[in-house]
């Protein structure tokens, strides 16, 4: 079954919350180096799944769906957590 547009948009939206909902839950915030490598990760699902996307012409195989929502949901899980971390843009450089 192929969804449209309106459909995976929906989808990655909700993957994007439930990311932030996520981190939002967590009683104590992790080390910047946990979120950074979340993030390091995060770009290693997104950018192959971005690409069998766009090779397949904007259809995606089954597969890449899945790795595309994953990398959305820890993308959104490692930002919040690192601006939690991080509140201001003057702190440290890596805010550590």
């Amino acid at each position: 079954m192929r969804l449209d547009g309106g459909w995976r948009l929906a989808l990655a939206a909700l993957a994007w919350l439930a990311g932030i909902g996520v981190q939002l839950q967590q009683l104590a915030l992790w080390p910047i180096a946990h979120y950074q490598g979340l993030s390091v990760l995060a770009a290693a699902l997104l950018v192959p799944g971005a690409w069998m996307v766009l090779r397949r012409g904007g259809g995606a195989s089954r597969g890449s769906w899945p790795v595309l929502l994953l990398g959305l949901a820890l993308l959104a899980f490692a930002s919040t957590g690192w601006a939690h971390r991080c509140p201001s843009r003057w702190s440290a450089p890596i805010c550590s």
